[in-house]
């Protein structure tokens, strides 16, 4: 049985969403972008000041990276 939010293939779709001030947002826009490219994942990141909203979807490898990056971020000081 594939993970939830895996389709049949090993392709994974993903929403999502974080509330929390952001303000490097070029940093952490180019961190995302910077994953999401290399893992093959398309989709809607947004974001913006007051925080990351979004959906994405590629091959669960890739998916499960740019998820990785996300939450690097939000412990990194490029976060706030």
């Amino acid at each position: 049985m594939e993970p939830a939010g895996t389709l049949q293939g090993g392709f994974r779709v993903a929403a999502l969403y974080r509330f929390a001030p952001i303000e490097n947002r070029e940093a952490v826009r180019d961190r995302l972008l910077s994953a999401c490219e290399a893992g093959e994942v398309r989709g809607t990141l947004l974001v913006a000041h007051e925080g990351l909203n979004g959906t994405i979807a590629g091959p669960a490898a890739g998916v499960d990276e740019v998820l990785s990056v996300i939450r690097a971020c939000r412990a990194s000081p490029i976060w706030t």
